[in-house]
């Protein structure tokens, strides 16, 4: 047998009201996450990556020829430091430093996104946790001549934890145009100078 209940304007009152109590509960959670992971944001460590000439060295690029046999090879190093500053609160740990070098005719020959070899491209420094800044030195080399082209692209990839163990990025980019000796930030390319 069915029932047939009439609803009056009080039942509609408390349906809509439901409604909006629901409503609010899933905006005010919502809200929360987003502070919560603001707070997190603003008290976890952010690296910040800047590329600079090694000061133990009085050459910052030099290229080296070898001959063997009939053949002729020609590789540049780079004698490089790397700055690692923390612009956050925590300390910062470490977990790998991968750096890449290469010759190009034109920045815009080079790759939208840093591709790297974890095995070829790894620096293996694993510095101590610390809370300001810390630097390595390191040569990187690569084949070819910077004569012969007209770009060198130095570029990069931190990974490290910061307090809450999570794990972040920064990337770094450079260029050394030929025909000069300074390091240059690298224009147009934001995937190779991002921090996660």
């Amino acid at each position: 047998m069915a029932f047939l209940v009439e609803h009056d304007l009080v039942d509609y009152i408390n349906a809509a009201s439901t409604v909006f109590i629901a409503a609010f509960t899933a905006v005010t959670c919502f809200a929360v996450w987003r502070q919560l992971k603001a707070s997190k944001d603003i008290e976890r460590a952010w690296l910040m990556l800047t590329l600079t000439k090694d000061p133990m060295n009085t050459m910052m690029v030099c290229e080296n020829t070898s001959v063997e046999g009939n053949k002729k090879s020609v590789t540049t190093t780079a004698l490089l430091q790397l700055m690692l500053k923390n612009d956050g609160d925590g300390p910062v740990w470490v977990k790998q430093f991968l750096s890449k070098m290469t010759l190009i005719d034109s920045l815009k020959d080079l790759l939208h996104t840093p591709q790297f070899d974890r095995d070829k491209d790894d620096r293996h420094w694993y510095p101590p946790a610390f809370v300001e800044n810390s630097a390595t030195r390191f040569q990187i080399t690569t084949d070819g001549s910077i004569v012969a082209k007209n770009h060198l692209v130095i570029y990069g990839k931190v990974t490290y934890l910061d307090k809450f163990r999570e794990e972040r990025f920064s990337t770094f980019g450079y260029v050394i145009h030929a025909g000069k000796s300074e390091l240059e930030r690298l224009p147009g390319h934001p995937e190779y100078n991002r921090n996660t």
